[in-house]
């Protein structure tokens, strides 16, 4: 329904299973709508189901949070949507797709990086140079994005790069190897001096 409880006639309604669209379904006059949940083992906190038409702002339902949702709200089944001038369309969330999948690839590259850089401090280099272990556990920041509900922050991690592991397209993060950018830069102008 809308801000005045008005049904919505043809929200486009997207079923979503680890970021892959699994069903696609429209409201009817009476602003129903039906969707069709794949059975399988799968993270409910994974599936999701997006709103979205032009004039209103998209929403997106994870399965997980509207089941608790719905157990604390007896007979909860209104969903309400605000006039505005964005929303996520079947296009914006391929295009979303494809830049979550840059970053998780980035993401990847920043820990193969870490670690690689771990393994050649333990094994080359001598035993006063382990306080850099130390250093990747506490000072590798990541950048969080989430698109749906506007929420953007900084976070320290360790060297395993970005502990949030999601598929969801709207869920964009992205890691930054500080220490180990910082290592390999003394090495190359610090080390090189000194010998």
């Amino acid at each position: 329904m809308d801000e005045s409880l008005h049904p919505i006639e043809g929200v486009s309604v997207y079923y979503m299973i680890d970021g892959d669209i699994k069903d696609t379904s429209y409201t009817t006059s009476n602003g129903f709508f039906e969707v069709h949940k794949f059975t399988g083992i799968c993270n409910p906190r994974q599936n999701d189901v997006i709103l979205t038409k032009n004039g209103y702002r998209s929403l997106v339902l994870n399965e997980y949070e509207e089941d608790v949702k719905s157990s604390s709200h007896f007979n909860k089944d209104t969903i309400v949507m605000e006039a505005s001038t964005e929303a996520f369309s079947e296009e914006t969330l391929f295009k979303l797709s494809s830049v979550h999948n840059f970053f998780n690839f980035f993401n990847v590259l920043v820990m193969v990086i870490n670690i690689f850089t771990v393994f050649y401090i333990f094994l080359i280099k001598p035993r006063k140079e382990y306080f850099w272990v130390i250093a990747f556990f506490v000072i590798n920041p990541f950048y969080f994005m989430n698109l749906d509900r506007e929420m953007y922050y900084w976070e320290i991690v360790g060297f395993i790069a970005n502990p949030h592991v999601t598929n969801r397209p709207w869920v964009i993060n992205m890691s930054v190897p500080v220490v180990a950018i910082t290592y390999w830069l003394k090495i190359k102008y610090f080390e090189g001096k000194t010998n």
